[in-house]
């Protein structure tokens, strides 16, 4: 994973002492929240499964997921009308949950906010300004090592 870093851009973030992550501003990449439970790549949802079988499951994935941050899930390719996933907390609401042989899935819907970034000029006095989002995701949890695994859906 790439460090946040000072940087020298063009445009809204010129010579701003904003930290960036490759010319885009760490907080709408999602670099800066420092929430969620993961090491690299590898998510693990371990509320998750030890809640599986309580009625609770579903709180419970929706928390988890939650205190993700935003780079941890695919939102990025599920842009429909922005060009970068914001920091901003994002929703998600479970929609179907099944048990497997090897682990349990759930399909999850995601509410997200994206922006279209790098088109402000300097001296252009427009705000940046959210678009809603939003995206299914497959969640898919190992049994044994409550990693998951989480792939967009259509």
């Amino acid at each position: 994973m790439h460090e946040a870093g000072i940087g020298i851009g063009i445009g809204l973030f010129a010579l701003s002492p904003v930290p960036l992550y490759f010319g885009v501003p760490a907080a709408i990449v999602g670099h800066s929240t420092g929430r969620g439970e993961h090491s690299g790549d590898m998510i693990h949802l371990i509320e998750t499964l030890g809640a599986w079988h309580s009625s609770e499951r579903e709180a419970v994935l929706k928390g988890e997921l939650e205190r993700l941050a935003a780079a941890c899930l695919p939102l990025q390719q599920a842009l429909a009308r922005g060009s970068h996933v914001t920091a901003e907390p994002f929703r998600v609401m479970v929609l179907a949950t099944e048990e497997e042989d090897d682990g349990l899935r759930a399909r999850v819907g995601v509410f997200f906010t994206g922006i279209i970034g790098g088109c402000q000029c300097a001296d252009d006095p427009t705000p940046l300004e959210g678009f809603p989002e939003y995206a299914e995701i497959e969640v898919t949890i190992q049994r044994e090592t409550g990693v998951a695994k989480m792939r967009l859906l259509d």
